[in-house]
């Protein structure tokens, strides 16, 4: 018994961490996974990580005030993992929001589940895909990979406060929008040229309601090529969670 009451102040420091994630990480926040089960999966990773941690445990972090901020910090590092994951999530949901933009279909939206609140139908969609595929990659299993790596980077209420992940943090903003911008060119291409065809119409036929069937159109034309678009988006949404992977991993080196 003695020997249980004195790994809980360490229980407290790996639950701080695992809960980080799993409250804002894109599988585990949402909807359909309710708080008590989240409570109970974050205390069974962290009796899982027990033994990789209890060797990897910051100096003065076990008692009184230090405990305290000590558990404060590895939420913070927490948060931070899951934050990089949902940033990935972030730029799909953008990329959609802007075909939508494009199609018409942004004042459509319909609930969306896992989030809670309406959203456009195409991003909906890219968001279900996106969730699909990083299931399909095991990338839940690389999340927790990272989990369990980032006590090799930073022991169990050791951050520094001082260090060059915020500003790389930032940084990583522009890229997830530059990605979002990459997923949606071909599409932005084509519609370009849809709206010339039809400007081009107009002005040799004055007389057809180009405003009546230019929507339907464009729609039915954007529909058909976001359905030729899947195989670029699955390849481009695959090399873009192995690499916030490798991000994730850098970004846990910067906060040593």
């Amino acid at each position: 018994m003695d020997q249980l009451l004195a790994q809980v102040p360490l229980m407290l420091l790996i639950a701080s961490r695992v809960a980080g994630v799993t409250a804002v990480s894109p599988l585990f926040a949402n909807r359909f996974v309710p708080p008590p089960l989240r409570a109970a999966f974050t205390l069974l990773l962290g009796l899982i990580l027990l033994p990789v941690v209890k060797d990897r445990v910051a100096a003065d972090v076990m008692t009184g005030t230090g405990l305290l901020a000590g558990c404060m910090l590895e939420l913070l590092v927490g948060l931070t993992i899951g934050f990089i994951g949902q940033m990935i999530f972030a730029a799909v949901q953008m990329a959609g929001a802007l075909i939508d933009l494009d199609m018409g279909f942004l004042s459509a939206q319909i609930f969306d589940p896992v989030s809670g609140h309406s959203e456009p139908i195409t991003s909906t969609f890219f968001q279900a895909l996106a969730l699909t595929l990083y299931l399909t990659m095991d990338g839940h299993h690389l999340l927790i990979r990272a989990l369990a790596s980032s006590y090799e980077a930073i022991p169990a209420g050791g951050l520094s406060l001082v260090n060059a992940a915020p500003l790389h943090v930032a940084n990583l903003f522009g890229v997830m929008l530059a990605a979002a911008i990459q997923m949606v060119l071909p599409f932005t291409a084509v519609m370009l040229l849809a709206t010339m065809a039809l400007a081009g119409i107009t002005r040799a036929v004055p007389q057809l309601h180009i405003f009546a069937v230019g929507m339907g159109i464009k729609a039915l034309s954007g529909m058909a090529f976001v359905v030729l678009l899947l195989p670029y988006m699955l390849a481009f949404l695959e090399r873009l969670f192995d690499a916030g992977n490798a991000e994730m991993l850098h970004v846990l080196d910067l906060m040593r």
